[in-house]
């Protein structure tokens, strides 16, 4: 089952119209127009946000963390959705205390992870992990001593040729890449184009959160605090003023800040259901070489402050 399966199913088991469910999600705090449910059911846009799925949940009586993550696993990188996919229920919960202990566990570097091999809900979260593996059609696979280390699992399993991806950022750029470069070669499917666009920026939110979130630490502040702060920024205020704030890096002064400004608002109407144009992949290719860019010089400033 995957996500928009299960949504259907508890849609059709709410016995409400499109526009009752919108109706109800208004009613209790949250606008979700019966056009972007209707998308969602067929499959036309990607999962929504956490939000989203709870009100839609407690509307027709279904399990929101369940919804999650199957959501989760709709947007995941390719090679990690080929194993998520395969995994058992039973890790949700473990990656929900996983997740409430330590928000930002699946962009924690390999050093990060070691410090909190000790904890319990560690250990029940990589206890649980194997045991769902070892259930699937993965038994029988030797698993990593990095048992973080998903793409690795995913090579063993499928030799298909998968460059060195040690990060999670990296998987999602990947994706990105291979999703415009490969799976779409020269046809307009709009859905897994701007779904590559989305990946794309995924990626650059993702190590940019680990270097800010670092830096912020770097100051003396708990870990929470720095992620409470960044939990309520935009991309572009973390672009714009905490890289300039913790790095003194001022990101308009790039070559490429017009174009990664021009990518930015692209973006923003995919996710607001505003854009009405079409996308071309050329125009995907060139948004991923400016993030690309953006990547590369913020990696160039942490280096400079130390942050790995």
């Amino acid at each position: 089952m995957n996500y928009y399966e299960l949504l259907n199913q508890y849609i059709s088991k709410s016995g409400l119209s499109h526009r009752e469910l919108s109706r109800r999600c208004k009613e209790l705090g949250k606008s979700v127009s019966q056009a972007y449910i209707s998308q969602l059911v067929r499959g036309d846009v990607p999962p929504p946000s956490e939000d989203v799925n709870k009100i839609i949940a407690t509307v027709v009586n279904g399990d929101s963390e369940k919804l999650n993550w199957f959501g989760y696993i709709e947007k995941a990188p390719t090679g990690f959705k080929k194993i998520l996919s395969q995994l058992g229920e039973e890790i949700i919960p473990a990656g929900k205390r996983l997740l409430a202990e330590y928000p930002m566990f699946f962009s924690y570097s390999p050093d990060e992870v070691k410090k909190i091999e000790h904890t319990d809900v560690y250990r029940n979260f990589i206890g649980t992990y194997r045991s769902s593996v070892i259930n699937t059609r993965f038994s029988g696979i030797e698993l990593p001593d990095d048992k973080n280390n998903l793409t690795e699992l995913y090579d063993q399993h499928d030799k298909k040729s998968v460059p060195e991806i040690t990060t999670l950022h990296d998987a999602y750029l990947y994706d990105a890449k291979k999703a415009i470069n490969s799976r779409l070669n020269n046809t307009n499917d709009q859905v897994q184009i701007r779904g590559a666009i989305l990946t794309a920026f995924t990626a650059l939110e993702l190590r940019l959160n680990e270097v800010l979130l670092q830096a912020i630490v770097n100051e003396g502040n708990a870990r929470d605090f720095g992620y409470s702060y960044l939990h309520k920024l935009s991309l572009e205020s973390k672009l714009m003023i905490s890289l300039k704030e913790q790095l003194n890096y001022a990101i308009e002064e790039e070559d490429f800040y017009k174009d990664l400004m021009w990518s930015i608002s692209l973006r923003s109407r995919i996710l607001h259901g505003a854009l009405m144009e079409e996308v071309f992949t050329d125009q995907v290719k060139k948004i991923i070489e400016t993030i690309e860019k953006l990547l590369y010089s913020v990696e160039e400033i942490a280096n400079k402050y130390g942050i790995e």
